[in-house]
């Protein structure tokens, strides 16, 4: 499988969504994020060919033609670092640009190329956001944390390593009254926005990172807020692994279980981490798995 060609056309996917929301650039980030998986990680041959399969069909899915695009493609991204930035200075749906931007970014490195200015639109789209995205806060956006028992953290490593360890008692998203809660998708994003902002490091945007862990704490903080009635699921009784074919069967019913997967093991390899906390960290993810696959069948 050319994964390079898939690389592309989930760039171009994101790319394609610039005149939407920006919750349109998920289709284009879970491609990115299995073909990433699959590059950067050594696999049994088995679960290599299942993985593949899901990402076929994803792009089956919602087929994008590069000549439908009419934009210049060129090695110099400004443009994509300058939406990151502008991200970074305003703290805006759960960390989504920055997700967006690293994940593009890190494409690069397999040589894949990307329509620069679309998907700088689709990364500044996610400034863009519901003020009342948490529980209890009626604008997020102006509200300053106070109280916080988040750690300021040392690095990124850090701060990931956190993101990781604190993927307990996950509530379900939940609508109330006229206003969706993402308790759930907005934890997993802990673990999405921490490895962007590892990502941006590995790749030389050390200036961006730092203010960046201030927004994953702030991210981190609002997190805590959920109503007592809302309970945690239930310990699934399955477990599933990204390196085990029978995780790439599953019946997906949100693209973030690819997404989360490419995120959460990528820290896990890269992170100093005891065999508690992976064993820790696993357990927490099933949660996590649980809430994302499709039950209905």
């Amino acid at each position: 499988m050319d994964l390079r060609n898939y690389l592309e056309q989930g760039l171009w996917r994101m790319g394609s969504v610039a005149d939407q929301t920006w919750f349109y650039g998920h289709e284009g980030a879970a491609v990115l994020s299995i073909s990433l998986f699959l590059l950067e990680n050594e696999l049994d041959e088995e679960v290599r060919k299942q993985a593949e399969k899901v990402l076929v069909s994803l792009y089956a899915d919602n087929p994008i033609e590069k000549v439908t695009m009419t934009e210049t493609v060129d090695r110099d991204y400004h443009e994509i670092l300058e939406a990151i930035q502008e991200n970074i200075a305003e703290f805006s749906a759960d960390g989504h640009g920055v997700i967006y931007g690293a994940i593009a970014l890190q494409a690069l490195k397999h040589n894949a190329e990307l329509p620069q200015g679309k998907i700088a639109r689709t990364i500044k789209n996610a400034l863009s956001d519901t003020p009342n995205r948490y529980w209890s806060i009626q604008n997020y956006k102006t509200h300053i944390p106070h109280k916080t028992t988040i750690p300021e953290f040392e690095n990124v490593k850090a701060a990931a390593k956190y993101a990781l360890l604190e993927q307990r008692n996950i509530k379900p998203n939940v609508r109330i009254e006229d206003t969706t809660y993402y308790f759930q998708g907005s934890k997993l994003h802990e673990i999405t926005h921490a490895h962007a902002l590892l990502l941006l490091e590995e790749n030389g945007q050390t200036a961006l990172v730092k203010s960046g862990i201030e927004n994953l704490r702030k991210q981190m903080y609002f997190n805590r807020f959920s109503p007592e009635n809302v309970k945690p699921i239930a310990p699934p009784k399955t477990t599933y692994t990204p390196f085990e074919k029978e995780y790439w069967e599953n019946d997906v019913a949100d693209v973030h279980y690819y997404k989360l997967a490419y995120s959460a093991y990528d820290l896990i390899k890269k992170l100093e981490l005891t065999e508690n906390e992976i064993i820790e960290i696993e357990n927490n993810l099933q949660n996590h798995w649980t809430l994302l696959i499709n039950h209905n069948n």
